[in-house]
């Protein structure tokens, strides 16, 4: 369950996304193009999604666009073809499908922007999407066409952060345990080490590796398990889980009004 809410997101993953959107748009109304027209839509699409990524532009290189266009050559996916100086490449169905794939089954969470991005992306050219799935065997049609159901990607999207926001919500409550243990007048007559030793550590707090969080506070010299156990706990919540969950809950929100859009436009 928990590779499900990683955000596991690079620059080079949404240069991914770019340049293969940008496949799909240069050569939807043609069955073959040239590069200058992938890269005006790798340079269209690069200010919509590193908007925010540098305080200098990002440029996607033309060199990456090719090593993207060569690995889905050697799948079998695009055709390279020269005439004298100029190179033209061209795709079909089982490349547009398989593109599609990798925009919107992916299991795991993705930044809001690139949410934003591809379901704008799939609204756009759903048509286009179902119009290809036409020419692809039947299992490969219907699953094209289940990718691009209104929603789904945003759906998708819900349900994981839905268990995200579940998961901070039981860690800030396992972490309401440990301060109301800390604040009880008996707890405070105790030693640093026996207040360490009946800590009660809930399920959803993190544990270290190979020692329990326990013995890892009882290892550490007096002044830092002192300081962890009098202010570090609280902190934690206050500064990073109840933000953080505030941001969770508010992106969802967001998410919400995309679908609540798709349904009236569907």
């Amino acid at each position: 369950m928990t590779s499900k809410t990683q955000r596991k997101v690079s620059v080079s993953k949404i240069f991914q996304t770019i340049i293969h959107c940008s496949l799909i748009s240069a050569t939807s109304m043609s069955k073959r193009t040239r590069m200058a027209e992938i890269r005006f839509f790798v340079d269209l699409y690069a200010g919509f999604l590193l908007m925010g990524t540098a305080n200098e532009q990002v440029v996607i290189q033309s060199v990456q666009i090719m090593r993207i266009l060569e690995q889905l050559e050697s799948q079998g996916l695009v055709n390279i073809t020269k005439e004298g100086a100029q190179t033209y490449y061209s795709a079909r169905s089982k490349c547009f499908y398989y593109l599609l794939s990798e925009l919107i089954n992916q299991n795991q969470r993705k930044p809001m922007e690139e949410v934003v991005f591809i379901n704008y992306y799939v609204t756009t050219y759903r048509q286009f999407f179902v119009k290809q799935s036409e020419a692809l065997p039947v299992a490969e049609k219907n699953a094209m066409l289940e990718l691009i159901q209104p929603g789904r990607l945003v759906n998708q999207q819900i349900a994981i952060m839905d268990e995200l926001i579940g998961r901070i919500e039981a860690r800030i409550g396992d972490y309401g345990k440990i301060r109301a243990f800390l604040d009880k007048p008996e707890t405070a007559k105790l030693s640093i080490e026996d207040r360490i030793k009946q800590l009660p550590l809930g399920p959803n707090i993190p544990q270290t590796y190979k020692k329990s969080l326990k013995d890892v506070l009882l290892d550490l010299p007096d002044s830092l398990r002192e300081r962890e156990l009098m202010v570090g706990f609280e902190q934690r919540v206050q500064y990073y889980y109840a933000p953080y969950l505030a941001a969770m809950k508010s992106e969802r929100a967001l998410l919400a009004g995309l679908l609540d859009k798709v349904k009236l436009e569907d």
